[in-house]
């Protein structure tokens, strides 16, 4: 992790980014509630150093639809970045709540682009949502377990074309 001194010269309270895990665990006991826990014992901790102006996310499945409510908890505002409109529409009921929840908070929901017709565009439109919150953003903050290294490559190289400072923490190796 980065240090004091390097997140406290990005800018005051910059605009970041958060990406994470759609298999983000959500059991009650065990191993997957301590890495639930630790991660957002993680996030919460980097979220009150940096001290976040806004932060923009996709509300989706796992990770980030559960980092929402740490960051109504702080009270820190953020932009829903909703890739494509139907985008949500195969979300379970308990997301769903969760969804409704979020969209009353967030200070604005922004939508990139429309639904893609084949994966060719769905890989392009992913580009582009990516693109579009490292231009608006300072710092990047990516949550991730052990099963989702290509997308944390994506965002690695996304990040370096951006010359994005970021900060990527796999929540799985806590209790390994």
């Amino acid at each position: 992790m980065m240090r004091s001194q390097e997140i406290q010269s990005f800018s005051d309270r910059p605009n970041i980014c958060i990406f994470g895990d759609k298999n983000f665990p959500d059991r009650s006991s065990g191993k997957p509630i301590q890495e639930r826990r630790e991660a957002l014992r993680k996030l919460e901790l980097l979220l009150l150093q940096i001290q976040p102006r806004k932060v923009y996310i996709i509300p989706e499945r796992g990770f980030n639809l559960t980092a929402l409510s740490l960051l109504n908890y702080l009270n820190i505002p953020y932009v829903l970045v909703n890739p494509h409109e139907g985008y949500f529409d195969n979300l379970q009921e308990k997301e769903k709540l969760k969804m409704s929840l979020s969209l009353e908070n967030s200070d604005t929901v922004i939508t990139v682009g429309k639904p893609p017709k084949s994966i060719t565009e769905e890989y392009e439109l992913q580009n582009e949502v990516y693109d579009f919150m490292l231009s608006y953003t300072d710092f990047v903050i990516s949550m991730y377990g052990k099963n989702s290294q290509t997308k944390e490559d994506f965002l690695k190289d996304k990040v370096n074309k951006h010359d994005q400072s970021a900060v990527f923490i796999n929540y799985s190796l806590v209790y390994e």
